[in-house]
């Protein structure tokens, strides 16, 4: 595997020159193009900026730090020289999400389907035969009880 391509840049020509990561200098050619959260401590908050370098047209990536409160007021990368920036690409992907929701009689959902596969083990009976059943061992019939309040 190929190490990453990086770059070390003056934390001066980054910060404050190309006004990355909050003040980007359009007319340089820079452009932020994502900035993404990371994880978080009790007095930090960790960045990952993804721009467009204006001396070569390259995206690179750099990660910094934020305070969570007035009192951490810290810049990016206040205490460096320089800064190492990382050579990006977009990839997309796809990612499936299962929502699992209530299903309603009558809506054609599986609980609508036969009870029975032929041949897939024993016979699971259907609502009008557990309701047979359960009238023909109780007082009163527990379909018509639901009405009531409990």
């Amino acid at each position: 595997m190929s190490p990453n391509i990086i770059r070390k840049v003056p934390r001066e020509l980054i910060y404050e020159t190309w006004g990355v990561p909050f003040d980007p200098d359009e007319e340089l050619g820079v452009r932020i193009l994502d900035e993404i959260l990371g994880d978080s401590g009790r007095w930090e908050q960790h960045h990952t900026v993804v721009f467009k370098a204006p001396d070569d047209g390259l995206i690179y990536e750099a990660n910094y730090s934020s305070g969570l409160t007035e009192y951490q007021d810290q810049r990016p990368w206040e205490d460096e020289d320089e800064v190492t920036i990382t050579r990006v690409e977009s990839k997309q992907r796809v990612i499936t999400v299962t929502d699992w929701i209530p299903v309603k009689h009558g809506t054609g959902a599986i609980a609508d389907l036969p009870r029975r596969v032929p041949g897939a083990g024993p016979k699971i009976p259907t609502i009008e035969e557990l309701k047979a059943q359960w009238a023909s061992n109780n007082e009163y019939d527990l379909w018509e009880a639901e009405e009531e309040t409990w």
